[in-house]
């Protein structure tokens, strides 16, 4: 399967005015990519994500109970920036004192696993290039939405994207003959999430994190599901701008 299903990672160069207009964006482009799965037999996994936070300082994910019913809150775990190491100011370690996640203009990430990747990829480009560009910002360095071969982005991206998103929607799409085999239920993006959510939220609560049985427990399940993904990783594009 690997030979046929890639990644695609999706820098969108527009940047929005709220987070609200993001899911709005979100919201329809999902609808639109599950019409072309089901009406044409495609198969699509992946998330699409909004953003308002700067991913520089940020660590990792946990929980926080708000008094609500539902499930705890996710927030994101920063650095509180550097601590100064005697009288050097030049030599700097990071603070173990958390800071303030860096607040930056709404922004959306997507990453997907496809097939067929280059026709679904296209129609995806084709939407974003029709509906996102006329009402919004666009970045300094790009004017459109181009395809380029990027051999660095996999699996691991999606950790980026969790940590600094404020809403993830996933997609969870299977209609095609060739995948029929593909084990959707066990592994998605919606419960490599969850896997990820729950063993950082361990890991950054744990008092001893070399002898905490549940903390290992967690991840091992995420890398369980993380190493499924890793063979997909092999060949990667990445959708970006480039000058045509």
């Amino acid at each position: 399967m690997s030979k046929k299903i890639r990644f695609y990672a999706i820098d969108v160069p527009f940047k929005f005015e709220s987070i609200n207009e993001c899911n709005k964006m979100i919201k329809s482009l999902i609808e639109f990519i599950r019409y072309h799965t089901r009406k044409h037999g495609y198969f699509c996994q992946g998330m699409i994500a909004a953003s308002n936070i700067s991913s520089w300082n940020l660590i990792g994910i946990k929980k926080v109970e708000t008094g609500k019913k539902g499930r705890p809150k996710t927030i994101p775990v920063t650095f509180n920036e550097f601590d100064d190491i005697g009288k050097n100011p030049i030599v700097l370690k990071l603070s173990d004192r958390e800071g303030q996640p860096t607040n930056t203009t709404p922004h959306i990430h997507m990453i997907f696993i496809m097939y067929p990747s280059s026709t679904l990829s296209l129609k995806i480009k084709e939407y974003i290039d029709q509906n996102w560009r006329a009402n919004n910002i666009i970045d300094d360095y790009a004017d459109g939405v181009a395809f380029r071969k990027i051999d660095n982005i996999n699996i691991g991206y999606c950790e980026y994207i969790f940590n600094q998103s404020t809403n993830i929607k996933f997609i969870n799409e299977n209609h095609s003959k060739h995948f029929a085999d593909f084990p959707i239920d066990k592994y998605n993006f919606r419960n490599l999430y969850n896997a990820y959510r729950n063993y950082q939220d361990l890991w950054h609560k744990s008092i001893d994190k070399f002898d905490d049985k549940k903390l290992k427990k967690s991840e091992l399940k995420y890398l369980e599901i993380k190493s499924f993904y890793d063979e997909f990783s092999k060949t990667v594009i990445k959708v970006q701008k480039n000058s045509e």
